[in-house]
């Protein structure tokens, strides 16, 4: 309790009503540091109140303490306004002011540095036990023989239990060890893809395939990962050592196994065809992409073409329009683009067409064609039912 009260102490600035609840020198002016600290005197009085530096609702602090505030950053221009009326308490670290015990719990607690790669494991296609498995390695929660004669201060034979040759480290046992090397060299010629210590990288190796088969290059990586340390745990506790024709069935099966969650489709290529049956996983669909007509007319004779659009960055939000008028031989008479202030996609998309519509009337247009992709906008013009008439 003693440490929340703190943080609620050092966190907690006042509104300054009549100055008459309100400590003067444990009030916090300087973003948690009290005045006390500033001036240095521990010796003030402790029941001393804002208000008796206030005078006719105006801040009159001493000469001798001016100084010491001054030089420590106080900036009389930015003082709180005395408001009048009854002081309140605002909970600094709540947008709203209002004290939580979630603000409390988050200033309290110890946050660690984000993983590189977790957002990787976490994904829909990711079973959660192989996702847990990698996630130890992420941390590098792993009882490697090195980890242990540093953490523990004790003598330890250090040796890679799968070569026999290099001294044991996380990196060493899931990548550098040359049965580690066989196992990765298989796998980069089965996919044509060159893996990575680093997750990510190796996953962005996979850019420009298929979704299917990123997922099934993903879900690869973690399985190999996995089972690499799964094979160092048998030879160190069961005395097994590695058989690759075992080790090489079992991540087949493994990978055939938790692609049952993959759902993306493959291209219509042979490689995907190969791959995917390589290891034996449940071809899905091509996505197929259907071309969409598109097309333009001229305006007619004696007609001016207005094509309106607009779009605001969030619903409500900053938002603008842009409009382009073109004459019967499709020639560009003019371009025109405003901003809107904070407005609705639908009042932005309504208020170009307007203001075309007024652009087209100061240029003496009577007959005029809108273009607009807003079926609303059009509903409404149909319909005359515009909000803002």
């Amino acid at each position: 309790m003693e440490s929340v009260y703190n943080c609620v102490e050092k966190n907690t600035k006042f509104l300054i009503g009549d100055g008459r609840d309100t400590s003067l020198y444990y009030d916090i002016w300087f973003d948690k540091t009290s005045i006390a600290d500033v001036l240095n005197g521990y010796s003030l009085d402790a029941t001393a109140r804002v208000s008796d530096i206030l005078k006719d609702g105006l801040w009159d602090i001493p000469e001798i303490h001016l100084q010491y505030l001054i030089a420590a950053g106080l900036e009389l221009n930015r003082m709180p306004i005395p408001m009048g009326g009854a002081d309140v308490r605002v909970w600094m670290p709540e947008l709203k002011g209002e004290f939580s015990v979630k603000s409390v719990t988050e200033l309290l607690r110890q946050k660690y540095s984000r993983l590189k790669g977790t957002q990787l494991l976490w994904r829909k296609e990711v079973h959660p036990v192989l996702a847990a498995q990698n996630w130890k390695f992420l941390r590098g929660a792993c009882a490697t023989y090195d980890l242990i004669r540093r953490r523990f201060k004790i003598s330890l034979a250090n040796k890679c239990c799968l070569c026999d040759v290099q001294e044991e480290t996380l990196t060493h046992v899931l990548y550098e060890c040359c049965f580690a090397i066989r196992a990765w060299n298989w796998l980069a010629d089965v996919f044509k893809l060159q893996p990575n210590a680093n997750l990510i990288v190796s996953f962005k190796a996979a850019k420009g395939r298929s979704h299917i088969v990123r997922d099934l290059w993903l879900i690869a990586n973690l399985v190999l990962r996995s089972e690499l340390w799964q094979l160092r745990n048998k030879a160190v506790f069961e005395h097994k050592k590695p058989n690759w024709s075992i080790f090489h069935k079992r991540v087949l099966k493994l990978i055939q196994d938790y692609s049952i969650r993959l759902k993306g489709h493959m291209n219509n290529s042979a490689d995907d065809v190969v791959l995917l049956s390589y290891f034996r996983v449940q071809h899905r669909s091509v996505k197929l992409h259907h071309p969409v007509a598109c097309f333009w007319l001229p305006p007619e004779a004696n007609e001016l073409q207005i094509c309106c659009d607009g779009v605001a960055r969030g619903n409500p939000g900053v938002a603008g329009a842009g409009v382009v008028a073109r004459d019967e031989h499709c020639s560009v008479l003019g371009a025109m683009s405003i901003g809107l202030g904070v407005t609705t996609n639908y009042l932005a998309e309504l208020y170009d067409t307007i203001v075309g519509l007024e652009w087209a009337m100061q240029w003496g247009f009577s007959c005029i064609c809108i273009r607009s992709d807003s079926m609303g906008v059009v509903e409404a013009f149909k319909n005359d039912s515009i909000p803002c008439r």
